[in-house]
């Protein structure tokens, strides 16, 4: 019995052991391979229409989808497809490759350095300022190869897209499963129309999308849009853009147009029966069984309403956000080479001009913003940066808001001038003077203009009809002490301000001073 009860003890034990070994028993496999990482999709995405070409801007992303830095970030690319698709992922299949921005891979961590003493590369190192030697990075794209002007992560950029005839085109489509109809009874519509409507069919419009791929495993990322761009003609620009400046800024106008007008709606509240007349003249006072909750919060949109009897009140309604605009842009000179029409077009040296967006994909561009920081609604515009015999040249273009994407028009004339410091510094103010028997001494409060060069001080006998200046050239004290004075004589001061230029002020106050 004690025999047989050790053998099944010693074939439990044997089970175990061999259950242990076909598991492995803690035994370490091959390795499992690496977790791979997406980039971010791009941020600030905006689109607008300029003519005939459509202008992406978006800022490329500086980390991967797990919050990791930097980007494992290859390069990006931009598909368009005239004509919504059903998903983003088919724009790698039904959309077209319209740009491909190769991104500058960010440096290597630096690895601590060794005890042991390193071989010198001269190749791959230069002197610095010091003397010593310091590594040269040079801009390499995924392939390993020297190349100028790559974009960077973090940095915003724009892409451009010219339209022609052929986008204006449905592009392919994704194949639809034929559905079975269900027999249904027929059940009369009516169609109803106000009269004298027109239906018009909706504009095409032409749908951007930009994805990320990864330099590891050339894996694309989250995609950003698509982005709708609808393909309707501009508006006509201004015809002319007037010019006019001060000192302090330049000013532009042109003729506008009827729609600029956003209108003022107001929301009339009704009236409330007689009865409750009292209750509005006495807002506080509660009926019986009654009570107000938050009286005193409201929102900035929220409308009262009205209590029964209460004579219609009205308030004006949020403004709707403008259809019509205008953005001006600054241009080059109206003298230059280049075409007006391309003059706020930043320039991509080097850049790939080959139709074959596949095989030579143009180059990405500092985005292009007009100067106004919102659009314009009013045909005016003033810019402050006032440089004296510097010229400076303006563009305006009209703009129609679809959406939240801007259809602008082509460019207006050029508006160029060149201000010209025409405008004397103000006329010294307080001018005081303290006299003894042989001296006038003269104090004022000074100027504040940057430009400003001195004063002149000027002298005369009373009544003072002819005043000659007492310094030749402008002094740059804001005091002066007269010892040219004679006794028994009454003499009149003035004091004259003078800019670089030689732009002279206004007269200060006189001051009149007998000497016995």
């Amino acid at each position: 019995m004690c025999f047989e009860k050790s053998s099944v003890f010693r074939l439990c034990v044997l089970s175990a052991l061999c259950g242990c070994i076909f598991v492995g028993c803690g035994r370490k496999g091959p390795p499992l391979p690496p977790i791979v990482y997406v980039p971010r999709p791009v941020t600030e995405l905006v689109a607008k229409r300029v003519e005939g070409e459509v202008v992406l801007q978006f800022k490329i992303p500086t980390a991967n989808t797990d919050s990791s830095s930097p980007a494992d970030l290859e390069r990006l690319e931009v598909y368009a497809h005239t004509g919504p698709l059903p998903t983003t992922a088919d724009y790698l299949k039904y959309g077209t490759l319209v740009h491909r921005i190769e991104v500058k891979q960010p440096p290597a961590p630096e690895e601590p350095e060794s005890e042991e003493p390193r071989a010198e590369s001269h190749a791959a190192a230069a002197p610095d300022v010091a003397g010593t030697t310091a590594p040269v990075t040079p801009k390499q794209g995924s392939d390993g190869v020297e190349k100028p002007g790559l974009v960077e992560q973090g940095w915003a950029t724009s892409v451009r897209e010219t339209l022609t005839e052929k986008h204006m085109d449905i592009g392919p489509m994704p194949p639809t499963r034929a559905t079975v109809p269900v027999l249904t009874p027929a059940v009369p519509v009516e169609t109803i129309e106000t009269p004298g409507t027109v239906n018009f069919a909706m504009p095409v419009a032409r749908y951007y999308t930009i994805v990320g791929v990864s330099k590891s495993r050339n894996r694309r990322g989250p995609y950003a849009g698509p982005i709708r761009v609808p393909l309707i003609s501009p508006l006509h620009p201004p015809e002319k853009v007037d010019t006019t400046y001060t000192a302090d800024v330049i000013s532009l106008s042109w003729a506008g147009k009827p729609e600029d007008i956003v209108p003022q709606v107001a929301a009339v509240v009704p009236a409330t029966p007689a009865a409750d007349v009292a209750a509005v003249e006495n807002p506080n006072q509660e009926t019986p069984e009654t009570y107000e909750i938050y009286a005193d919060v409201e929102t900035e949109e929220t409308v009262d309403a009205a209590r029964p009897g209460a004579p219609p009140v009205s308030r004006p309604a949020p403004r709707p956000a403008p259809r019509f605009g205008y953005n001006v842009y600054e241009a080059a000179s109206a003298f230059a080479a280049k075409d007006a029409a391309t003059a706020d077009k930043p320039s991509a040296p080097d850049a790939p001009s080959a139709p074959d967006a596949l095989s030579a994909p143009a180059a990405a561009s500092a985005p292009v913003v007009p100067l106004n920081a919102a659009l314009l609604t009013t045909p005016a515009f003033s810019d402050p940066r006032v440089e004296f015999g510097t010229e400076r040249c303006y563009i305006v273009r009209r703009v129609e808001m679809v959406g939240a994407v801007a259809i602008e028009s082509a460019p207006s004339p050029h508006a160029c001038v060149t201000p010209i410091d025409k405008f004397p510094p103000a006329a010294p103010k307080t001018v005081n003077l303290v006299a003894t028997a042989s001296a006038v001494s003269l104090i004022w409060e000074p100027n504040t203009e940057e430009d400003l060069a001195g004063y002149l001080v000027l002298r005369g006998d009373a009544p003072g009809d002819k005043l000659a200046p007492l310094t030749p050239a402008p002094i740059g004290d804001a005091a002066y002490v007269d010892n040219s004075i004679r006794r028994n004589r009454t003499y009149v001061y003035e004091v004259i301000a003078v800019d670089k230029v030689g732009n002279q002020s206004e007269p200060s106050n006189r001051v009149e001073e007998s000497i016995r």
